[in-house]
Parts: structure tokens; C-alpha cells; sequence
């Protein structure tokens, strides 16, 4: 799937105006929808829930009641089902029983097939993070990952809070790794004489030696071709080649 079919996944509310062609491609009600609301609820319950169906499709998280809905998505419900044009405080009020969100929700939900995030589905998330966090170039890189993964297999994605934490965490295992590999094949004289080395100011003082290092030719020539050759020389003096990294991948050694 495009990473543009995932415009939404993970979003915890709407933004405050919703284009048209947003509209027509995330937050749409198929017949079948449309149908099933009517089948399941009182009419002056249909806008409600198919506000909660199109949000959790596109989410993969449940809109909350306190949500602000863009005024285009409110009409475009409302029309479907004929009915007069919801205010965010008519929605509000319509949930102040917890019990009638939950209801909504929990229907929208065996509607679209998404099963609970369970502690089945935790342990093969966070099994995948590992995996993922060996190439993430960081932890937000991994938050992402998560939210695509359990929306494709149809799983409710848990609260921002916790799949931050995941994240997070497994980034952090990761990083422990490398570290610990490096230890292992560097001796600490070796590694201490090389922080001092790239922290050290070039002889020109423009930068120090890792910021040189880190910077990327602007463009192909023989004086960034030059530049990069020193680069490797400046590398090869410190014996970087010689250094056994095998248990850290090659995304990670850049």
C-alpha cells in the first residue's frame, strides 16, 4: 500500500478543515455501511454513527466525543442519511452517556472487522518492532511502522501514549546492541582516541572532523570526488576498516 493511503492511520482527530478530495477518498460511506446503520439503529442515531464507521476506517483508532468534526464531513453524513445537519455540541450531547459512545463504537467496530489490540497482538507488535528497529532511523520512523502494521491486519491501534512507548522501547534495545558490539570490537583505548579525534576541530576550523564527515557532497566533481577520498583516508587512519561490526546492520553503520 502507498504511504499515501495512509494520509490518516494514527491520527487521534480530525484536522480543522477537511479538503474535498479528502473527503471522497478516506471519510465515504459505502452502500453496504449505510444500509447496516439503518438496519442497527433509530434514525436519530444514524449521522452519529456514521461519523464514528468513516473516522475509525480511516483512523484505525475511534473518534472521540469530544472530537471537532470539520463542518463538509458533518454535511456530507448528515445528507447521506437525510437527516437534519449535526453541531459539534448536538454530538456532544448525544454522548454525554458513555454508554451510547461505547455502543457506537463497539459496533463500528465488528462492522469493519477490527479486532482488539489483545496481548497476542502486543507480543507480535512488539516482536516486529524489534525486527524494524534494527533499520529505523528513529523511534517516530518505528511509531509509524506500528500504526501501519496493526491497521493492515485490522487491529484497533492503542493510544498514542502507549505505541510511543513501544517504540521507544525497542528503538532503545537496539541502540544498546550496537553499542554493545562496538565495545566488543573496539578495545577502549582504540574507541577513546577515536571520540577524541572526531570531536577535534579540523586545521581549518571549519568543522570539527564528524561534522566533516557527516556532511554530503552538494553535487559530483572532481573536488567532491576529492573531498571523499579524504574522508576515507581520514577513516582508514583511525582503522575504522579493521573493525569486526558484522552484528550491526548496514543502515545503522552509515
Amino acid at each position: 500500500m502507498s504511504a499515501f493511503a495512509y494520509r490518516y492511520v494514527g491520527r487521534e482527530e480530525l484536522p480543522a478543515r477537511l479538503t474535498e478530495f479528502d473527503l471522497r477518498q478516506f471519510f465515504q460511506l459505502t452502500s453496504a455501511d449505510i444500509a447496516a446503520i439503518r438496519e442497527r439503529f433509530r434514525a436519530d442515531r444514524f449521522a452519529a454513527v456514521g461519523l464514528q464507521l468513516v473516522c475509525l476506517r480511516a483512523f484505525g483508532r475511534p473518534l472521540d466525543r469530544f472530537a471537532a468534526v470539520p463542518r463538509n464531513l458533518l454535511q456530507y453524513v448528515c445528507e447521506t442519511f437525510s437527516a437534519p445537519l449535526l453541531s459539534i455540541a448536538s454530538l456532544k450531547t448525544l454522548y454525554q452517556r458513555r454508554p451510547t459512545l461505547y455502543e457506537h463504537q463497539q459496533w463500528v467496530k465488528e462492522h469493519l472487522g477490527i479486532k482488539p489490540f489483545d496481548v497476542t497482538s502486543q507480543a507480535a507488535l512488539l516482536e516486529m518492532l524489534r525486527v524494524q528497529a534494527a533499520a529505523a532511523a528513529d523511534a517516530d520512523e518505528l511509531v509509524t511502522t506500528a500504526q501501519r502494521w496493526l491497521y493492515d491486519r485490522c487491529r484497533l491501534i492503542p493510544g498514542q501514549r502507549q505505541i510511543t512507548d513501544m517504540a521507544r522501547h525497542a528503538f532503545s534495545a537496539y541502540e544498546a546492541q550496537m553499542l554493545a558490539a562496538v565495545n566488543r570490537a573496539v578495545p577502549a583505548a582504540t574507541l577513546q582516541h577515536c571520540m577524541e579525534s572526531v570531536r577535534s576541530p579540523r586545521a581549518d576550523g571549519s568543522a570539527t572532523h564528524l561534522e566533516w564527515i557527516k556532511a554530503p557532497s552538494r553535487r559530483n566533481g572532481p573536488k567532491n570526488l576529492a573531498e571523499t577520498l579524504d574522508k576515507i583516508r581520514y577513516l582508514k587512519s583511525l582503522a575504522v576498516h579493521e573493525w569486526n561490526l558484522d552484528d550491526i546492520v548496514l543502515p545503522k553503520l552509515g
